[in-house]
């Protein structure tokens, strides 16, 4: 997710095993590399099934809080997580921008535990390698005691509650301008694995790891602000060490026509579902609200924005290549279509916020794709833009409650294809 335009964050899940009955099934082991036990359900989301998510302003909100204004039990809760000693700290908190203090009890791993425990909800946390100590080049180092630490916290988890599973979202939106990680593919390849082969050695079969570019939205952004590393869209700079990896169709030139995932994807055997951020917004005019349009989000999870499309036809298709044909679980795992209060737009957040909820959870896609399982969807009110265009904007479903009550009403409507906690 964009930094100046888009909110955004990695994800850690927890899933809660089938002694709680969250309603899924089994569908056959895939090309993964992993072996899957078939009873695992957090690798094995009924095929068809609509997981049902959200990512809430912890400072500000809770489960019960989503819970309420979907009248049901979501089945996924995410949290952002900068990486660093302070996650580990008695009393840490967060929201999507900062670690804080408390002073109550638990780590920020242990607030998030006891927030999905009571509902039976999968616990989602995004890990953002992007403070300075904690980045991909100390991550991979040979004497780096940060994967250790953080398989050893997970197995804590695990081990006091003998139900939950974990889902891991490392360096989410890596193929951006927006993170300090981002735009270093193979540090981060390398840095994806150690991380998950820490964990699972601590706690195999509890943990599931999700890879999670951002979309491919007129890719590649460039250089935009002091935390970008990435290279310019254009540019021919053979000398730098990256610029084979991300000049994918090796003709000399980073730009539109290269690979916007590939250069960043693990490998089979290390991740186990796949994801994108997904955003719309009004991309005329950020000072006002807009109607997602027809098709977006199809176009989205596929070859990417309608100008992708359009100009290139032959773009791989991620949900296909990554998901499908892999046999991988797949969700958004960051989206949301934000309104703001002082738009002068006759479209409403109503009008905007359902535009997406209805493409987002859609049951056509499950059709197309049965590896297709809904999405995450962030619950944020948070200033966003640049100069004129800096603005409160608001991606929450819970707080208006137009936005609410219909966002249940078309929940409710989609019955038993949407999978819930069952509480």
């Amino acid at each position: 997710m964009v930094a100046a335009l888009i909110g955004g964050g990695v994800v850690v899940a927890l899933a809660l095993g089938l002694g709680l009955g969250l309603g899924l099934r089994r569908h056959g082991a895939g090309a993964s590399g992993r072996d899957r036990n078939t009873s695992d359900v957090l690798l094995h989301p009924a095929p068809g099934s609509l997981w049902v998510g959200a990512s809430p302003d912890w400072s500000r909100y809770s489960v019960k809080h989503f819970d309420s204004a979907v009248q049901n039990h979501a089945i996924i809760y995410d949290a952002f997580f900068h990486l660093s000693d302070a996650l580990y700290t008695p009393g840490c908190r967060f929201n999507t921008l900062t670690n804080y203090q408390t002073d109550e009890p638990g780590d920020c791993f242990d607030f998030i535990a006891e927030q999905v425990k009571a509902t039976g909800a999968i616990m989602s946390i995004s890990l953002m390698p992007d403070v300075v100590g904690f980045g991909l080049a100390e991550i991979i180092a040979p004497d780096s005691s940060i994967p250790a630490r953080f398989a050893a916290k997970l197995k804590s988890l695990a081990d006091a509650d003998p139900r939950l599973r974990m889902m891991v979202r490392f360096g989410h939106e890596m193929n951006g301008n927006w993170y300090t990680y981002a735009g270093h593919p193979a540090e981060y390849v390398q840095a994806f694995r150690v991380m998950a082969t820490a964990v699972r050695r601590s706690v195999p079969d509890r943990v599931a790891f999700i890879w999670s570019p951002n979309a491919n939205m007129d890719y590649p952004w460039g250089y935009t602000g002091v935390d970008s590393q990435n290279l310019e869209p254009g540019s021919r700079n053979t000398s730098d060490p990256r610029f084979e990896l991300l000049d994918t169709n090796g003709d000399g030139v980073f730009d539109h026509h290269d690979d916007f995932a590939s250069p960043y994807y693990p490998g089979d055997e290390y991740a186990d579902w796949v994801g994108l951020s997904v955003y719309y917004y009004n991309f005329t005019d950020k000072t006002q609200n807009a109607q997602v349009t027809p098709g977006f989000v199809y176009q989205a999870i596929t070859v990417g924005s309608q100008t992708d499309a359009a100009l290139y036809p032959n773009a791989p298709n991620f949900i296909q290549q990554y998901s499908v044909a892999k046999n991988k679980p797949f969700m958004i795992s960051e989206t949301s279509a934000p309104s703001l209060n002082t738009s002068t737009s006759a479209i409403t957040a109503l009008d905007a916020k359902s535009g997406m909820w209805e493409q987002v959870w859609n049951a056509s896609l499950t059709k197309e794709f049965p590896t297709y399982h809904g999405g995450i969807w962030f619950d944020y009110a948070k200033e966003e833009g640049e100069g004129k265009e800096m603005a409160l904007r608001d991606f929450r479903v819970t707080d208006d409650p137009e936005v609410r009550s219909n966002f249940a009403a078309y929940l409710k409507k989609l019955g038993e294809r949407v999978t819930w906690a069952r509480g």
